[in-house]
């Protein structure tokens, strides 16, 4: 087995359950030794690949243990096995955020061009904390960035917060105490960047435990205008919970499974607020903000199709669309970021095509999400309050 593992495993590829199996022949013909030898040879090729491991010692070698025959089944601690459940992912053990890319090991600088920062040019590991939240609009994260600065009781006034990235024009970010406030632009293309470079800055900066959600406006499917939607699982125009991606000359697979406990968290937040209506769901993310709407520059079906097919979709359990919600959740998978996305649903797409809302009414719906990320950031610093929620709830009506 360990002489075919580089036929079997990639050191690009990305695995969300790698199964061994080692017949229980071999248990019953070899000793302890000879198993626990072969076991930690095979545990050390396994680690040269990244992967994470799930192992159940074989009831056979447990019944052995019991009868006698062999003094114990426990492997060495060398092997380094470990229980783990699937929504865990590829989180590394230490919390560090995990880069599944061997070649930057020997690049000598790391160059985040669209972030205009360096890992040489910059200290990272001073520079970022342990919350990141990201949204479309500069102005809206930086709004969100002086909520942050103004909930945490930092010193000085908020409204001269430094956008770190000013260098460049590509995007912005924040940084407010342990929180990150960054924009990412609209669409998987451009979320995607964004995150490529984030998370090689993470793993620069030796971030650990980080959290990173994602606060943004959605179009509704069946729900109030309002509505604040925490994703449950983000899924494509199919309804298929994976975001397929070409690289080279290959279609990759990736799933957009977010994180259960993070998501049950971020609900139990807001029934503290009671101040408007928040519900779990999926997420559909699509390529294009006009993509299955009557009211783009290209339109090839009716209205009745159109129904019929988001119809389909709120049956499937989608209850918001957005465009970045996929690639978002595969990515932060894929490194051991515990992610979530958060997003308020200004429009029943349902209804009509086309926001309406008066500017206020949008404004204030935009604070919702904010506020329940903020609430959830302050409850995990242990800086929040009953009095502070009332004293919110009135802001939030005001």
């Amino acid at each position: 087995m360990q002489l075919g593992l580089p036929r079997l495993i990639k050191p690009l590829d990305c695995y969300f359950f790698l199964l061994l199996h080692v017949g229980t022949n071999d248990i019953a013909k070899n000793n302890l030794e000879q198993i626990i030898a072969d076991s930690v040879v095979l545990a050390r090729r396994i680690k040269e690949f990244g992967v994470q491991v799930v192992s159940r010692s074989s009831s056979l070698l447990k019944e052995k243990a019991q009868a006698g025959t062999i003094k114990s089944w426990k492997l060495p601690p060398v092997v380094d096995y470990s229980f783990c459940k699937f929504r865990d992912g590829f989180r590394s053990r230490n919390g560090l955020v995990h880069v599944k890319n061997p070649h930057l090991d020997s690049m000598d600088e790391n160059v985040l061009y669209h972030l205009n920062l360096g890992s040489k040019t910059h200290n990272l590991p001073v520079m970022f904390g342990e919350f990141v939240c990201v949204g479309g609009s500069p102005n809206r994260m930086k709004a969100f960035a002086q909520l942050m600065h103004k909930e945490l009781g930092c010193e000085r006034d908020g409204k001269d917060l430094k956008d770190i990235c000013a260098g460049t024009d590509w995007y912005s970010v924040y940084k407010v105490g342990p929180v990150l406030s960054i924009s990412h632009g609209m669409g998987i293309s451009s979320i995607s960047i964004m995150l490529h470079e984030l998370i090689k800055l993470l793993h620069h900066a030796k971030c650990c435990d980080v959290t990173i959600i994602r606060i943004g406006t959605s179009g509704g499917l069946g729900i109030d205008p309002g509505t604040v939607v925490i994703t449950d699982i983000a899924v494509d125009s199919f309804f298929k919970a994976w975001f397929e991606q070409v690289i080279l000359d290959n279609i990759v697979v990736r799933s957009t499974e977010l994180d259960k406990d993070l998501v049950e968290e971020l609900l139990n937040c807001n029934k503290e607020i009671h101040d408007f209506p928040t519900l779990i769901g999926y997420t559909m993310c699509t390529y294009d903000f006009y993509e299955g709407r009557l009211d783009g520059a290209l339109c090839s079906f009716s209205n009745e199709k159109k129904l019929a097919y988001l119809r389909r979709a709120y049956d499937a359990g989608v209850r918001n669309i957005e465009m970045e919600s996929t690639v978002f959740a595969a990515i932060c998978g894929l490194c051991g970021l515990k992610a979530a996305v958060v997003c308020v649903a200004l429009f029943n797409q349902l209804e009509l095509d086309q926001i309406k809302a008066p500017h206020e009414v949008l404004v204030e719906y935009q604070r919702r999400s904010q506020h329940l990320i903020s609430l959830f950031i302050k409850k995990r610093l242990g800086l929040y309050n009953q009095m502070e929620l009332l004293d919110n709830a009135f802001f939030l009506n005001n």
